[in-house]
C-alpha cells in the first residue's frame, strides 16, 4: 500500500500530538499537586454525591459542569482523589496536544508547534483550571475545522463546545461565544445575509442545547433569581483588574556600568575572628566581601594584584586555602573571552532577572500578545499575504486571547497566567493553506 505524502504528514503529525499527550499526562501526574481551592470542587462534588443539587442546595456561581465532572470522578473512584487526578491531568494533556496541533498546523513546522506546547504546559497551569487550558483551544480547533466546509454539522458543533463552556463557567461560554462570532463574521464579510444567516444558526444552537438546563434553572430557583444571585460573583470574577508589575533591579542600577571583577575565594582558619579576618582584609586589599556558604570561607574583589600582594596572602598562616589565583605564578590566571563574556552576562542576569521581574517579562508579554497578534494580521491582510480563511482563524484567535486576558488575568497574574499559556501557545501564523484541515 503507498502512502501519499499527504497521509503520511498527517501520521507524523498524530503520532507528535498523542507523543506530546503522553509526555505532558506523566509530566503532570507524576508532579500531582492539588491547590486549596480545588477542594471547593471536591466538596461541591460530594455533596452531589450525597443527593444534594446545585443552585438548590448549595451556592452556584455557574461551575455547573466542574461539580458534576468532580462528583463522577469520586465515585468512579470509589470516593478517593485518584479520578479527580485522571480528569484533570488527562483534559490539560489534552490541552497541550491541540495547542501542538494548532500551533504547528498554523506554523506549518513540527518545532514550532512542540515549543508552544512545550511552554504551554511547563508553564504550570493549575489543574482546577483545566476548563480554561482544554476548552478554548478546543473550540480553537472547532473554529479552525469549520473552515474548509462550513457545513451545519460543524457549526453545530462549535455551538455544542459553547454550550459545554457555558456550563463549565458562563464566561467561558460568552468568551468562546464572543471567539467563534468573530470567526463567522470575518468569514462571511461582505455576505451580509449568508453571515447573518450563519450567526442566528450559530446562536439557535446554543440555545437549544442550554434549554434544559434552563428548565432545571427556572423550576428550583427561577432564571432571574438566578442570574441576579450570581451577578455579584459573576461581575467579581470577569472584572478586569490589571496590577502592573514593576521591574526591580537586584542590585543598584549604577553598579550595571561595570561588570564584576574576577573573585577570589578565601578560607580562613576556624580561630580567625572578625576583626583579625578585616585587618587581613585591608592589607592585602580584599574589597567586596561576601561570605560563602562555608562560614570559614569568603569571596572578595582582589584590588591590588600586585605578585608580591598575591604571594603574602597565599603564605599568610592564617589562610588555610586559596580560588581563583595562580598560587604558583603569583597572579589573577588570565580569563578566556569565552569565560569573561559568561561572568559579564552572569553579573548582568542576577541584578535583572529575577522571579519577579521573569513574572513582569511573562505578564506584559501576555498583554501584548493580541495586539502583535492584530497588528500582524492586519500586515498580511493588506499585502494579500494570508486568505480569508487565515485572516478569519487567526482574528478568531486574537479576539479569543484579548477577551481572556481582560477578564481572567486580573489581580494575581503568577497563579492565572498559566492557566491562559495554552491559548497564547497556540497562537502563529504560517502559510499553510487551512484546507488540509478537512
Amino acid at each position: 500500500m503507498t502512502v501519499t505524502p499527504h497521509r503520511r504528514d498527517r501520521i507524523v503529525m498524530l503520532c507528535a500530538a498523542t507523543a506530546v499527550f503522553v509526555a505532558t499526562f506523566l509530566f503532570r501526574f507524576l508532579t500531582l499537586e492539588f491547590m486549596n481551592d480545588h477542594f471547593v470542587h471536591f466538596s461541591r462534588g460530594r455533596q452531589i454525591l450525597l443527593g444534594e443539587v446545585p443552585v438548590r442546595d448549595f451556592f452556584d456561581p455557574g461551575l455547573f459542569l466542574p461539580y458534576y465532572a468532580s462528583a463522577a470522578a469520586l465515585m468512579l473512584s470509589g470516593g478517593t482523589l485518584f479520578g479527580e487526578a485522571i480528569l484533570t491531568v488527562s483534559l490539560i494533556a489534552l490541552g497541550g496536544a491541540l495547542t501542538f496541533l494548532m500551533a504547528a498546523r498554523l506554523s506549518a513546522s513540527l518545532s514550532l508547534g512542540l515549543l508552544a506546547a512545550g511552554a504551554a504546559i511547563s508553564i504550570g497551569p493549575r489543574l482546577y483550571g483545566y476548563p480554561k487550558v482544554f476548552l478554548f483551544v478546543l473550540a480553537l480547533a472547532c473554529g479552525w475545522r469549520y473552515l474548509p466546509d462550513r457545513s451545519t454539522r460543524r457549526l453545530f458543533v462549535m455551538a455544542l463546545v459553547t454550550a459545554m463552556a457555558f456550563l463549565f463557567r458562563h464566561d467561558h461560554g460568552a468568551s468562546i461565544g464572543i471567539s467563534m462570532t468573530g470567526l463567522i463574521v470575518l468569514l462571511d464579510w461582505g455576505a451580509t445575509p449568508r453571515a447573518v444567516s450563519t450567526f442566528g444558526r450559530y446562536l439557535v444552537f446554543p440555545a437549544l442545547l442550554l434549554l434544559p438546563f434552563g428548565i432545571f434553572i427556572q423550576s428550583i430557583a427561577g432564571v432571574v433569581p438566578y442570574l441576579r444571585g450570581g451577578g455579584p460573583q459573576m461581575t467579581k470574577l470577569t472584572t478586569p483588574v490589571f496590577v502592573w508589575p514593576r521591574f526591580v533591579a537586584a542590585y543598584p542600577v549604577g553598579s550595571l556600568s561595570r561588570p564584576s571583577e574576577q573573585r577570589t575565594h578565601v578560607r580562613w582558619a576556624d580561630e580567625v575572628e572578625d576583626a583579625v579576618r578585616l585587618e587581613r582584609e585591608q592589607r592585602y586589599a580584599l574589597t567586596k566581601s561576601a561570605r560563602t556558604d562555608d562560614v570559614h570561607t569568603w569571596s572578595y574583589e582582589l584590588a591590588n594584584n600586585a605578585p608580591e600582594n598575591i604571594r603574602a596572602l597565599v603564605g599568610d598562616p592564617l589562610v588555610v586555602d586559596t580560588n581563583g589565583v595562580d598560587r604558583n605564578a603569583s597572579r589573577i590566571p588570565t580569563e578566556s573571552w569565552g569565560e569573561r563574556t559568561m561572568r559579564r552576562f552572569h553579573s548582568f542576569t542576577r541584578a535583572t532577572l529575577t522571579q519577579d521581574n521573569a513574572l513582569a517579562w511573562l505578564y506584559y508579554a501576555t498583554l501584548l500578545m493580541p495586539v502583535v497578534g492584530a497588528l500582524l494580521l492586519f500586515i498580511g491582510w493588506r499585502s494579500s499575504q494570508i486568505t480569508r480563511d487565515e485572516v478569519a482563524l487567526v482574528g478568531s484567535l486574537v479576539l479569543l486571547c484579548g477577551v481572556i486576558e481582560v477578564t481572567l488575568v486580573r489581580g494575581s497574574p503568577d497563579s492565572r497566567l498559566s492557566d491562559v499559556g495554552a491559548d497564547g501557545g497556540a497562537w502563529s501564523v504560517g502559510n499553510e493553506p487551512l484546507a488540509e484541515a478537512s
